[in-house]
């Protein structure tokens, strides 16, 4: 147990979090959506990182503002 409690200094969580399973309108699907939406914008069809990653922005505050979570 020792070396698990030792780490929680650092520990840390994401809304990125897979096999939440919190529905299709949970925040972590929601927030995956868009992750994924941006890695297909860059890697399959070759898109803007920069672009992508203002979408993905965008997509996340859109989530937080639906669940009433400031930044």
């Amino acid at each position: 147990m020792y070396p698990f409690v030792e780490q929680l200094d650092d520990a840390g969580s994401s809304f990125f979090v897979s096999d939440t399973k919190d529905g299709d309108t949970g925040i972590n699907s929601m927030m995956n959506t868009y992750l994924q939406t941006t890695i297909n914008t860059v890697i399959v069809d070759g898109g803007s990182a920069d672009s992508a990653v203002q979408d993905l922005q965008s997509g996340v505050n859109q989530v937080l503002q639906k669940y009433g979570i400031s930044q």
